[in-house]
């Protein structure tokens, strides 16, 4: 007998909330990776980019807090970019494999470009600092 185990990738990640809708069902967050549109998974990923250290107390080191952090100066982008890998591999074990590059924007003054790899597609987001906004550019699927 043997005890070969394949993951079909059309099957989403799903997690059920604490909650229900409007209908009385069970309030799901969808974290199906597609290309072309953003998902629920990559929402989850910014809000842990965006997210303070000590936010939840039962998990204190779990954030990167970008705007606190990051916002007064980024000499390295890689450190950024070693912050949200790690973060999202202990974090958002879901989403591996993930890969991160950050760049420094050449077109906008201080801004940082941040490339993200989750499970096979790739996000491009974008983090002005003089307005603390983190902005969904695009994504696509890896080659």
């Amino acid at each position: 007998m043997s005890n070969n185990t394949t993951i079909d990738e059309s099957i989403n990640i799903r997690d059920y909330l604490l909650d229900i809708d409007d209908i009385g069902q069970p309030r799901v967050l969808d974290m199906n990776i597609q290309p072309g549109k953003p998902s629920s998974g990559l929402l989850m990923a910014i809000r842990l980019i965006l997210m303070r250290k000590g936010t939840i107390p039962d998990i204190p080191d779990m954030g990167v807090d970008i705007n606190g952090r990051y916002r007064a100066s980024l000499d390295d982008p890689s450190v950024l970019a070693n912050d949200i890998e790690e973060q999202i591999s202990t974090y958002l074990p879901e989403m591996l494999p993930v890969t991160v590059t950050c760049t420094m924007s050449k077109q906008t003054q201080k801004q940082v470009n941040i490339i993200l790899g989750l499970n096979g597609t790739t996000y491009a987001l974008a983090y002005d600092p003089n307005s603390s906004a983190l902005k969904y550019l695009s994504s696509g699927e890896d080659q």
